[in-house]
């Protein structure tokens, strides 16, 4: 009977606690301007060039880590077709980026592929030269781990990006928060499959992640911090049929069903800051609706 009779008594104290307790509040989500967290990608910048003949080993060496990983679909990866001077590919901001980077160790317009920046962030190679700080030449952009660490950074900007595609008209709507009052928005047209000759390859070499156009300034347009930490950008781009280089030269026909945009946050685009990133996101066309 005492048995029970605790069972009965257990049954009603815990209906009662249950009864009598206040259901926290929660925080409703703000999805337009979310709160800084996580990274959604990171940004892996490739500096190449067709006249480049150790570029397409750097490159499988890329596409190694990255299908290796669980999360390589998180790596954001653009290819500025410079640093081995002007290709078929090169567009006027590839040379900015460029620039930005690595002048300080090759010289402005210096040659340097293959190499590549990851968040545009120093990390500690055992190189006695500082330029790899930036790249890893050696065995380029290194390994999973260092991506993987770049992924767990916390982010310093959120990122909401929509994208609508109307015929050839493209529009980017993105909004967010940002934990710097200083922030710039760079996006880039991204397109995969563009047949060309490749020095170290062959005359047939598909050439991926090509930037096709910049839909900012390279540098990035300045992005408008309110009070709460929110920005809103928005931009629209009329995709031609083809395009050219930085030259006006070697036009190359436009596929939507293999291009990507690429939109980063960061931090001021100086020699000294080299305008870190704060987060970044990706989209491809064919996704679009």
């Amino acid at each position: 009977m005492k048995k029970i009779m605790f069972f009965v008594a257990a049954v009603v104290l815990s209906t009662i606690m249950f009864s009598c307790k206040k259901e926290d509040p929660k925080t409703p989500v703000d999805e337009q301007y979310p709160e800084v967290t996580t990274r959604n990608c990171i940004l892996l910048e490739e500096f190449t060039g067709q006249d480049c003949p150790n570029c397409p080993r750097a490159i499988r060496a890329i596409n190694k880590v990255l299908n290796a990983m669980m999360n390589g679909n998180r790596v954001a990866w653009v290819a500025h077709h410079y640093g081995y001077g002007e290709d078929y590919f090169t567009q006027a901001g590839d040379k900015t980026i460029c620039n930005l980077i690595f002048s300080t160790y090759a010289g402005e317009d210096g040659t340097y592929a293959p190499a590549a920046a990851i968040e545009r962030k120093e990390y500690t190679v055992e190189d006695d030269d500082p330029a790899t700080n930036y790249v890893h030449v050696a065995d380029y952009a290194a390994d999973s781990t260092l991506l993987n660490g770049f992924l767990a950074a916390p982010a310093e900007a959120s990122i909401v990006m929509k994208a609508t595609l109307q015929d050839s008209t493209l529009t980017i709507t993105m909004t967010g928060k940002s934990n710097n009052e200083e922030a710039y928005v760079t996006i880039m047209l991204c397109q995969n499959g563009l047949v060309a000759t490749q020095s170290g390859s062959s005359n047939n070499y598909k050439h991926n992640e090509v930037v096709r156009a910049y839909l900012t300034a390279a540098k990035g347009d300045k992005l408008t911090i309110d009070g709460e930490k929110k920005y809103t950008y928005t931009t629209t781009y009329r995709i031609p049929a083809t395009i050219s280089n930085c030259n006006g030269e070697h036009p190359f026909a436009t596929d939507f069903d293999n291009m990507f945009v690429v939109a980063s946050v960061h931090g001021a685009c100086t020699k000294a800051a080299k305008g870190s990133i704060y987060n970044t996101e990706m989209i491809h066309l064919s996704t679009i609706k």
